[in-house]
């Protein structure tokens, strides 16, 4: 999933943002140069699919892992899914609605997010799809009446019921769908509630050391 945003303003934007410092200008990056993705480490270049697959791409994910994200566990192998709606007409017909909980382990009480997906009803083979993560429950992402209710996480770290009467987060599949393109969301917070303690709840949790409460540096 990719986002590419573009922000037009006639001022400039603010160099400090609830007193964070924050750069929207190209004056203030240092000096630097990218790495060419297509040299290795070892100076070689990389001139076919087998050398990038199995050496340059390997690296570049290891440079995010220490750098970034930390390592991605092994996928769980006792993930299962419940498919809540096989195949829903909605938006006029234009689009097929599938909504699926996901569950990360065997413990179907949490562990789990709800994936909702559209896929554009007048296409007869496979599309593709457009993943979001959304700051937002589904229901409240998505202006669809036919969606299950959800939960979100509140400031205090307390599960509510998520409004659909919102107008932050609101994502417009219409135009993607009219394209041929399909669409997935799903709530990060069913993932990893953004909160201090929201490790406790979140599938990072499932992950931590006997004895320990949160991943050590490089995890």
């Amino acid at each position: 999933m990719f986002f590419y945003t573009e922000i037009f303003c006639q001022n400039p934007p603010a160099r400090v943002v609830a007193g964070i410092p924050v750069n929207y200008s190209e004056d203030s990056v240092g000096v630097y140069t990218l790495p060419n993705p297509l040299i290795l480490l070892n100076g070689k270049k990389v001139t076919d699919s087998e050398t990038w697959f199995n050496k340059r791409r390997p690296e570049i994910v290891k440079l995010y892992e220490e750098n970034q994200f930390g390592r991605c566990p092994e996928a769980p192998k006792d993930m299962t899914f419940k498919v809540l709606e096989k195949g829903t007409l909605s938006f006029d017909g234009k689009a097929i609605r599938r909504q699926v909980t996901v569950y990360f382990t065997k413990d179907t009480s949490s562990y789990k997010m709800n994936l909702l997906i559209y896929l554009p009803a007048q296409r007869k083979t496979q599309v593709p799809l457009l993943f979001n993560i959304s700051f937002s429950a589904n229901a409240s992402t998505v202006a669809d009446p036919g969606i299950k209710d959800g939960y979100t996480w509140g400031r205090d770290g307390k599960r509510v019921p998520a409004s659909r009467n919102v107008d932050f987060g609101r994502f417009n599949i219409l135009p993607f769908i009219e394209q041929g393109i399909g669409v997935a969301t799903v709530y990060y917070g069913d993932i990893e509630p953004d909160f201090a303690t929201g490790i406790k709840y979140g599938i990072r949790g499932h992950y931590l050391k006997p004895g320990t409460s949160k991943p050590g540096p490089g995890e």
